[in-house]
C-alpha cells in the first residue's frame, strides 16, 4: 500500500489527530498532502484544523486544489478561513468557486468576526409554511453536508421564522402535509448582530444543536450550529490530539515524498515490463 493511500486512510479514521500534525508542519510541506486526495476526504481533517493554518496551506496550493478544499468545508468554517487570507487571494479563491457558494461566503465575511452572523450557516433548509413534507425531505436530501440535514426551518409569507420540523417528524408525516401543521417553535431565535459570547449561556442550547438566525426586519437567513459556536468561542481553533496517533501520522508524513517516488517508479517499471512482454508476443 502506497504512502498516499495510507495517509488518506489515516485521515479517514483519525481526522483530528491528522489535523494536529498538519498544523505543526510548514504550509509548503503540508499543502501536498491536502492536495493529494479528493476534497471530500480531506475536508474532515481541514474541518478539525484552526482556520489560520488551513488558510496558510491554501496559499501554498494550486488555485483549483485550494478552491476544492474551500468548497468542501461547511460555509461558516470556509468564511473563517477566508478571513485569514489577504484580499487578493480571497477574491481569486471566490472566483474559482461556484457562484452560489461564493455568494454565501461573501455574505458571511461581511459580518464582524465575533457576531452570530459571521458563524451562522446560511446554507440552511428554509421553506414556507405552505410547502409540504415531501418538499422538505427533498430539500434535506439535496444538502451538501448530510450531518446538517436534520431539520427544516419554516417561514411565514414574509420570510420570518414560523417554527422548525425535525427530519424524523418529516419521515413520519403524510408527504402532502403542510409544514405549517408540523412545525414547533424554536427554543430561541438569534440575531445576526448578537455577540457569540452573549448567546453562549442561553438555556436553549440544552434543547437543540442549532438555532435559527434572523437579520434586520426579522427575516430568517440561516442557523447557528452549536459546533460552530464552540469553534467561534475558541477563536476558530480546534482542541487536543491523541499523541500516539499524531506521532504515527508524523512518521508517515516524513516518508511521504520518498514513498510516492518509489511507488511511481515501481509503476513505471511494471508498465515497461508489460510493454516488453506485449512486444515479444506480437513478434511471434
Amino acid at each position: 500500500m502506497g504512502a498516499e493511500t495510507l495517509s488518506l486512510a489515516f485521515i479517514d479514521a483519525h481526522p483530528e489527530a491528522a489535523a494536529r500534525v498538519i498544523e505543526r508542519l510548514a504550509p509548503a510541506d503540508a499543502a501536498p498532502l491536502l492536495a493529494a486526495g479528493p476534497a471530500r476526504r480531506i475536508a474532515p481533517m481541514a474541518l478539525a484544523m484552526a482556520p489560520f493554518h488551513t488558510a496558510r496551506c491554501l496559499e501554498a496550493m494550486a488555485p483549483d486544489a485550494a478552491a476544492a478544499i474551500l468548497g468542501a468545508l461547511p460555509v461558516p468554517l470556509g468564511a473563517a478561513v477566508l478571513r485569514h487570507l489577504d484580499a487578493v487571494r480571497r477574491r481569486a479563491l471566490l472566483g474559482d468557486l461556484p457562484a452560489a457558494r461564493a455568494a454565501l461566503l461573501r455574505t458571511m465575511i461581511a459580518y464582524p468576526e465575533q457576531t452570530v452572523g459571521a458563524w451562522m450557516d446560511p446554507d440552511t433548509p428554509m421553506l414556507r409554511a405552505d410547502r409540504t413534507a415531501a418538499d422538505a425531505l427533498g430539500r434535506l436530501r439535496a444538502m451538501r453536508d448530510p450531518d446538517r440535514a436534520d431539520r427544516v426551518y419554516v417561514t411565514d409569507a414574509g420570510g420570518r421564522p414560523a417554527g422548525v420540523v425535525s427530519a424524523g417528524r418529516l419521515l413520519r408525516a403524510d408527504p402532502e402535509a403542510a409544514l405549517g401543521t408540523l412545525a414547533v417553535p424554536a427554543p430561541a431565535v438569534l440575531s445576526v448582530r448578537a455577540s457569540v459570547a452573549a448567546i453562549e449561556p442561553l438555556s436553549a442550547w440544552d434543547a437543540t444543536g442549532a438555532l435559527p438566525v434572523t437579520e434586520w426586519g426579522g427575516r430568517l437567513v440561516g442557523a447557528l450550529h452549536r459546533a460552530d459556536l464552540v469553534r467561534a468561542l475558541a477563536g476558530g481553533g480546534a482542541q487536543g490530539e491523541p499523541p500516539a496517533l499524531g506521532e504515527a501520522f508524523g512518521v508517515l508524513l516524513r516518508g511521504y515524498g520518498a514513498a510516492l517516488a518509489a511507488l511511481v517508479e515501481t509503476g513505471l517499471g511494471a508498465a515497461r515490463g508489460a510493454g516488453r512482454a506485449e512486444g515479444t508476443h506480437d513478434g511471434r
